[in-house]
C-alpha cells in the first residue's frame, strides 16, 4: 500500500508511478491511496487506487482513515512517500495496525532533530534518494545506518532521448 499525497504529478509523484509500474511488472499487487482528483490517480497501474480528502499535515482526522485502509485491505507494507501529513500519520497508522512501513525521503532540508528521531522511530527503513539525503538522515537526525538505504532516483531514458539521429542532425545543420 503506497501513501502519495501531492496533488500533481512532479517528481515524487512520478517516482512512485515508477515504482508501482516495476512492481507490477513483478507480480506485486498495489494500491494506492492519494488525494481526490491528484495527477497520480489518472496515471497509476495500480490494482487499486483510493483517493481520500486530505487538508494537510494538521488534517486530525487522516490518521483514522489511514488506520481504516490499512484494516481493511491488510497490506504487507506500508510505502510512505510524501510529506502532507503522511509521513508521521501514516507510520503512525501502520505502526498502530502492527504493518511494517518504509519512509522515503526525497528532500535533503533541514528538520527539527528530535521531531525528525520520533517521526522515523515509526519505520522499519527510510529511502533516502540521494548520498545528500543518506548524511543528513545519519549526521543530522541521528539515525543507525541499518535504518536508512540509499536507492537514486529512477530516471525514464526514453523520456529525454533526443528524438533525431546524427545525421538528420547534421543533414538539417548542412554538415553534410
Amino acid at each position: 500500500m503506497h501513501f502519495e499525497f501531492g496533488q500533481h504529478l512532479y517528481g515524487g509523484a512520478t517516482q512512485v508511478q515508477y515504482l508501482i509500474k516495476e512492481l507490477a511488472d513483478s507480480g506485486i499487487e498495489n494500491i494506492l491511496v492519494c488525494p481526490v482528483d491528484s495527477a497520480i490517480s489518472r496515471v497509476t497501474c495500480a490494482k487499486k487506487v483510493i483517493e481520500i480528502p486530505i487538508t494537510g499535515d494538521l488534517d486530525i482526522r487522516l490518521p483514522f482513515r489511514l488506520k481504516r485502509l490499512i484494516g481493511f485491505y491488510n497490506p504487507n507494507v506500508v510505502h510512505v512517500h510524501s510529506r502532507r501529513g503522511a509521513d508521521i500519520m501514516g507510520g503512525w497508522a501502520a505502526r498502530s495496525m502492527a504493518v511494517p512501513a518504509v519512509l522515503t525521503r526525497r528532500v535533503d532540508s533541514r528538520e527539527l532533530a528530535l521531531l525528525a528521531r520520533f517521526k522515523y522511530s515509526l519505520y522499519q527503513a527510510v529511502v533516502a534518494i540521494s548520498s545528500a539525503i543518506e548524511q543528513e538522515l545519519l549526521v543530522h537526525v541521528g539515525l543507525n545506518k541499518s535504518l536508512v538505504y540509499n536507492i537514486p532516483s529512477a530516471v525514464n531514458t526514453e523520456r529525454y532521448s533526443p528524438k533525431v539521429t546524427r545525421n538528420r542532425l547534421a543533414t538539417e545543420a548542412g554538415f553534410q
